[in-house]
C-alpha cells in the first residue's frame, strides 16, 4: 500500500501538534496555537502543503484553523483518539477505502490473486484500527534538520 503525501502529511502534522501540546503541558504552560507555517519548518515539508492539509484535518474535526494574525492551528480533543485507519481513509478518499484490482483476472473463475489482495487491504486496515494519533505522538516534537 502507499499512501500519498497529503495522508503522510496529515499524520505527522497530528504527531507534531500533539507532541508540542505535551511539552506545553510539561513545561507546565497552555498550549499555544501554532502556525502552519511554523510546523512546515519543524516537520519538514513544503508551508503550501502543510496549509492544505491542515484546512483537510479541520474539515475532519481534528484541529480547530483560525487565520489572521493572531491565529493557528489547535489539536481538538477528538484528534487523538482517531483511528489511524480511519484517517487514512478520510485523507485518502476512495482510492484506499475499497481497494480493488484494475485489470480482470485471465484465470477466471479460480482467480486467487484478487482475493489475496482483498485479503491483505483488509488486513492492512485492520491493525491500523488498532492504532489511534495519541498511541504514536513521538516523546519530543520534531525540529527541521539544518540544510
Amino acid at each position: 500500500m502507499q499512501l500519498n503525501r497529503a495522508t503522510e502529511l496529515g499524520i505527522r502534522i497530528l504527531m507534531q501538534l500533539a507532541a508540542l501540546d505535551d511539552a506545553a503541558s510539561a513545561a507546565g504552560v497552555a498550549p499555544p496555537r501554532y502556525t502552519s507555517s511554523s510546523i512546515a519548518d519543524d516537520i519538514g515539508a513544503p508551508q503550501t502543503h502543510v496549509a492544505k492539509v491542515v484546512s483537510k484535518l479541520a474539515e475532519l474535526g481534528l484541529v480547530r484553523s483560525t487565520r489572521g494574525r493572531t491565529g493557528g492551528v489547535a489539536l481538538t480533543p477528538e484528534a487523538l483518539l482517531k483511528p489511524l485507519g480511519s484517517l487514512i481513509r478520510d485523507l485518502e478518499g476512495e482510492r484506499l477505502a475499497n481497494y480493488r484490482v484494475h485489470d480482470p483476472c485471465p484465470f477466471v473463475p479460480e482467480c486467487a490473486l484478487h482475493a489475496v489482495l482483498r485479503g491483505a487491504a483488509e488486513q492492512f486496515f485492520t491493525i491500523l484500527d488498532k492504532t489511534t494519533v495519541a498511541d504514536i505522538v513521538p516523546v519530543s516534537p520534531a525540529k527541521a534538520m539544518p540544510v
